[in-house]
């Protein structure tokens, strides 16, 4: 079962290591059940072939975030609060990340800080996108 998994992971990589690659941070995966296919969060972050196929209803956008896109990282949907994108990138690919085509890497403020290319790899804003969310009464930070 494991050698599968394992062949399964690695025809998926080949095909979206560009797109939406495996990414989990060492620290979430030394909480995963060793030897488990079955442990729930290693369901959350292992990439199947079944994400590739074509779905009924697929949007690319479903939240309208491209929309509501106001200036480099910064999408304003609602009228007393904004997120602002400060990296471009998650340090967990869920598979079930509903903003996955997002393009984070070109809208984050890391980027437009960092020029044309955004920002080096290493560097926190290329490990953890992080956003920050303001209310006219309060800031609270987080993702």
């Amino acid at each position: 079962m494991i050698a599968a998994m394992h062949r399964e992971v690695a025809s998926y990589e080949a095909l979206s290591a560009a797109t939406f690659p495996l990414r989990v941070p060492l620290s979430f995966a030394a909480r995963m059940a060793k030897a488990d296919p079955h442990d729930p969060l290693l369901a959350q972050v292992l990439p199947k072939m079944a994400e590739r196929l074509a779905a009924v209803n697929f949007v690319s956008d479903p939240v309208n975030d491209l929309q509501h896109t106001t200036s480099v990282g910064v999408i304003h949907k609602y009228r007393s609060r904004v997120l602002l994108i400060a990296a471009g990138t998650c340090a967990v690919n869920c598979r079930y990340c509903f903003r996955r085509e997002f393009p984070y890497a070109q809208a984050s403020l890391s980027a437009s800080a960092a020029g044309p290319g955004g920002g080096s790899p290493g560097t926190p804003s290329a490990t953890a996108r992080s956003a920050v969310c303001t209310t006219s009464s309060n800031t609270r930070v987080g993702r």
